[in-house]
């Protein structure tokens, strides 16, 4: 029960939450180097997808509240409906290629011979191991990523689970890669094109504002699903396929001013490790703005 929660399908466990509020201390170097030391809604903009069960906008609360832990008054965050923009989420259900590949993905002799051969054996051993009846329970992602989670954090495990989880973590990886269209090079790019555009304008405002001296929004936290993260990261070509999304999974984009010269550059980090774009010049995980500029509008972002 402690594994599974005492929530609906989809919430936070009380592990959830605290785990969201420790990410948000461990980040708390960007309100540092920002000089910020307490929530301003003038440079920090907040926003996050919606959903049924309200996990991105619980996850993003208990981040800010480890990220500004001095905070007495209330976020102001934009709330945006899950599947209503390309923003934060593929919307499919406006997008009839998109819907069409997916099903095709879905129905795909890989994924229905992956769910078969890999999924169900290793949901098969997990629900006798919980005492379940219904092993479906383990196919999903969500108790894929809370098993993941509960080890890696040395919370109680029984060992005879702890000896699934580098296959658990094999299938999760390999079925979600697939499943979500991630791995493919144009379904990716179609999907998360509107949310590129929208970094590369965010960051064109606060390089004009730097500048110029006019104040800005400093620092940008979207709250979204993992079903964004892929995407993006398989577009740019910086993901791990061997790996899949960690609960709390995170994405940065740092925008640097070298003042000397008045030159921009940016640096990508996946779960706080850098990530650098392959056959994009570099110096020292760097990228040379007007160079990560034109790549995405030349390569990756598509009409």
């Amino acid at each position: 029960q402690s594994v599974l929660g005492d929530c609906m399908v989809g919430q936070l466990t009380q592990f959830g939450k605290q785990y969201m509020e420790e990410l948000g201390e461990s980040l708390q170097h960007y309100r540092k180097e920002l000089s910020l030391p307490i929530y301003d809604p003038s440079r920090v903009y907040l926003q996050t997808t919606n959903s049924p069960s309200r996990r991105t906008e619980e996850s993003l609360q208990f981040l800010l509240m480890g990220l500004f832990p001095h905070n007495l008054g209330s976020f102001y965050i934009e709330t945006i409906e899950y599947g209503q923009t390309f923003l934060l989420g593929p919307s499919l259900r406006h997008c009839p290629r998109l819907k069409l590949m997916q099903r095709q993905h879905r129905n795909s002799k890989h994924i229905v011979e992956l769910k078969a051969n890999v999924g169900a054996p290793i949901a098969k051993e997990l629900a006798t191991l919980f005492e379940m009846e219904d092993p479906s329970t383990f196919i999903t992602r969500r108790l894929w990523n809370t098993l993941d989670a509960f080890y890696t954090h040395d919370k109680p495990l029984p060992k005879e689970v702890v000896k699934l989880l580098p296959k658990v973590r094999e299938y999760s990886a390999a079925f979600y890669n697939s499943h979500y269209l991630a791995n493919d090079s144009i379904a990716s790019r179609i999907m998360m094109s509107p949310a590129l555009e929208h970094l590369l304008l965010g960051m064109e405002t606060t390089r004009s504002a730097l500048q110029t001296g006019v104040k800005h929004h400093s620092l940008e936290i979207y709250s979204c699903h993992d079903t964004s993260l892929l995407p993006i990261q398989f577009s740019l070509k910086i993901a791990d396929v061997q790996e899949h999304i960690p609960f709390g999974g995170h994405l940065a984009f740092e925008l640097y001013r070298d003042i000397n010269s008045d030159m921009f550059y940016i640096k990508i980090k996946v779960n706080n490790k850098e990530r650098t774009i392959p056959d994009l010049y570099h110096r020292d995980g760097y990228h040379p703005y007007i160079l990560f500029k034109q790549h995405l509008e030349n390569n990756v972002i598509v009409d």
